[in-house]
């Protein structure tokens, strides 16, 4: 069978059409080798960019965390954060004592007739956002007698404690004869557990 088709083949005169269909053969494969070849230089150029890419932000990475100044900037900013929670075992102890720390640098500003507020709100804190985020929000509102300097020491205060309260507000407004000053901080309560 194989011999009768190979006989077949030797036996077999193109004709003219055929000849030229033939003749075009060559050229049709050598236009389809160098289309497959194009395309995938393309592909290639376009895997060697995104390749150099990674290769810049790996070595941009790595720049970095061999950075001592990084390092130490990362331990500034934890030492920040450590700085604005409180470690106590419940929100409400924590609150305690930041009223407490506030109380002492207002007396330290020379603030007077300094009064707390307590929260309108039955529940200060949301315990369930709390423990998704690892943290909860402290905030304590204080009134006290107005005065410039006493808030400019205040302010002072709170740049050099070592708490590094955040002010949510500070409101002036008049109680009959003098002005009242009201001040809210704010600082962060770690969930027990939670990661720093």
């Amino acid at each position: 069978m194989i011999g009768n088709a190979i006989a077949a083949i030797r036996e077999w005169q193109p004709t003219a059409r055929e000849a030229r269909l033939l003749q075009l053969l060559p050229a049709l494969l050598a236009g389809a080798w160098l289309y497959s070849a194009y395309t995938g230089m393309q592909s290639a150029d376009e895997i060697g960019s995104a390749t150099q890419m990674r290769l810049a932000d790996a070595r941009a990475k790595f720049k970095r965390m061999s950075d001592n100044d990084w390092r130490n900037d990362l331990a500034q900013q934890h030492a920040r954060l450590e700085g604005l929670t409180m470690l106590d075992p419940t929100p409400a102890i924590s609150l305690l004592r930041m009223r407490g720390e506030v109380s002492e640098l207002a007396m330290a500003a020379g603030l007077t007739d300094v009064k707390f507020i307590e929260a309108t709100s039955s529940s200060e804190f949301d315990v369930k956002k709390a423990n998704a985020r690892g943290f909860s929000k402290l905030t304590t509102t204080f009134e006290c007698d107005f005065d410039w300097a006493g808030l400019g020491a205040l302010l002072d205060q709170i740049e050099a404690s070592a708490r590094a309260y955040l002010i949510e507000g500070i409101e002036v407004r008049n109680d009959g004869e003098k002005q009242r000053m009201r001040i809210s901080l704010k600082a962060l309560h770690r969930v027990a557990g939670s990661a720093s």
